[in-house]
């Protein structure tokens, strides 16, 4: 399955929760704090494969003014294409495949002139 690479910087003790569904490392409610980031950054529907060893000390981006100074890493996550996407793709291809067979489904709609 295609995907796609997003690496995004996020703090360091989020890492165990992240790649393994661990919460224990987080404060009371914090779980919730993770999701509404992930949700913000688009990262909701993506899977957290690994953080890299850069742990630093970091002010976050003013696009993530929500999140406290501490130290950060950067994580590296999965995304995977959605299914249009994929079928997009394979329409395309069954057009350069077979030019005749797609554009004869597209000029013949059933049930179009009733």
């Amino acid at each position: 399955m295609d995907f796609k690479v997003i690496e995004q910087t996020l703090p360091v003790y989020w890492a165990s929760y992240l790649v393994n569904g661990d919460g224990s490392g987080l404060e009371d409610g914090e779980d919730k704090q993770v999701a509404e980031t992930l949700s913000r950054l688009e990262l909701s529907d993506c899977e957290c494969v690994d953080v890299k060893d850069d742990s630093h000390f970091h002010t976050p981006d003013p696009y993530m003014n929500w999140l406290d100074a501490g130290d950060f890493a950067t994580y590296v996550f999965h995304k995977r294409q959605k299914l249009q996407v994929v079928a997009e793709q394979e329409l395309h291809q069954e057009e350069i495949n077979h030019p005749e067979k797609t554009v004869y489904d597209r000029a013949f709609i059933p049930g179009w002139d009733d």
